[in-house]
């Protein structure tokens, strides 16, 4: 009896050491890309490695949730810490008169951090996103990190978030 609680002692802690091996190596990373903005600029993978933390929005001028949203992401955006950038993809960017339409919304909303257009190296991230708007953290490695906000927030929302995923970076180098 003694032998058979033993074994399943051994077990149980090699199992545990297996799923935080696994657990460490299972973060996933933002796909490689080469994205143009609505105003022709080149952005890539780099654009991670000048922030601590860089929040990707994936929206889209025809949902008026993502409209809503966007002065409320304008005003988090002007209240984070420098650390923090903040870039979005317009989903349907690509699509005719959406630039334009964009830029009505950005305008009203008062954001002005860089539009991206889709671009094939999102194509994964962009396929797994079911509703629109969707938010992204990225750590300076290129992480997706924190847990993926799908709907419109409040400027104290994504406040939180940020704050929680910083806290969680300076507490787990």
């Amino acid at each position: 009896m003694n032998k058979a609680k033993i074994v399943i002692a051994i077990l149980v802690a090699l199992l545990a050491i297996l799923t935080v091996g696994a657990v460490a190596e299972s973060l996933e990373k933002f796909p490689e890309f080469s994205a143009r903005d609505i105003e022709g600029d080149l952005f890539t993978n780099e654009i991670f490695s000048e922030s601590v933390i860089t929040i990707i929005n994936f929206w889209a001028t025809w949902d008026p949730f993502c409209i809503e949203e966007m002065s409320d992401l304008a005003e988090a955006y002007e209240n984070m810490p420098g650390e923090i950038e903040m870039y979005c993809v317009l989903m349907d960017g690509n699509e005719p008169g959406t630039i334009r339409n964009a830029v009505e919304v950005l305008e009203y909303a008062g954001a002005d951090f860089v539009q991206m257009l889709p671009c094939q190296g999102m194509d994964r991230i962009m396929n797994s996103i079911r509703n629109v708007p969707t938010t992204m953290f990225v750590d300076s490695s290129g992480n997706i990190v924190g847990k993926r906000i799908t709907g419109a927030c409040s400027q104290g929302e994504y406040l939180t978030a940020v704050n929680d995923i910083m806290k969680d970076i300076r507490n787990n180098p």
